[in-house]
């Protein structure tokens, strides 16, 4: 088996999706949308501190937890046939 066949044997979701990208000042909660085949699902990925680290009002803010939201989809993206962002 060549190694192109043995890397399509990890792909086995269609496409994974990062969106409704939510902050609060100690809270990151962003919801990721899984599809296979005709079957989708979804769950939230929520990161919580201990400190108050976002300003729900500065942009910056939600730049850094758009790329904290994405950053385990990406993990993902050996067993997804496309990973999309909405977002910043």
């Amino acid at each position: 088996m060549d190694n192109k066949k043995k890397l399509d044997m990890l792909v086995v979701l269609d496409c994974l999706e990062v969106c409704n990208i939510e902050i609060q000042p100690d809270r990151v909660k962003t919801k990721y949308i899984i599809t296979k085949g005709k079957k989708k699902d979804y769950n939230y990925l929520i990161y919580r501190y201990e400190d108050r680290v976002f300003d729900t009002q500065d942009s910056f803010s939600l730049n850094i937890a758009s790329m904290i939201a994405i950053q385990v989809a990406i993990n993902y993206g050996l067993f997804c046939k496309r990973i999309i962002f909405h977002g910043l």
